[in-house]
């Protein structure tokens, strides 16, 4: 996939994918490339190990919060709270985290098994 965006001659600053593509390997294919990457991360600790005392997600998501503070942020109606953080990754090196938690409720769909009466 990437390699057909790369000889059409696409030119992009950045890539962005969900937690599906968002693995060491693939993120340095991209980075070999001269493209940056944005990416969703899954919560696994086999895939995402970082050096140095905190060297998961969930310590650095912990460690983040105690020690700076959360900027509020939105994009249209949906509201949040961002912190984010540089760490250093086993395999990539230096990446930016940034936690990103939503105060917007999201609507729901619910979707009736039997019909409605109208």
């Amino acid at each position: 996939m990437l390699q057909r965006v790369l000889k059409s001659e696409i030119y992009v600053d950045y890539l962005l994918v969900d937690s599906w593509y968002a693995k060491p390997n693939f993120i340095n294919e991209v980075k070999q490339n001269g493209i940056d990457v944005i990416a969703r991360l899954s919560k696994s600790n086999r895939i995402w190990q970082f050096t140095g005392k905190y060297n998961t997600l969930e310590s650095l998501y912990i460690q983040t919060n105690k020690t700076k503070t959360l900027k509020l942020g939105n994009y249209n109606s949906i509201k949040y709270t961002y912190v984010s953080t540089t760490t250093t990754h086993k395999t990539l090196g230096r990446v930016k985290i940034v936690f990103i938690t939503p105060l917007t409720k999201y609507p729901k769909i619910n979707q009736h098994t039997e019909p409605l009466d109208v």
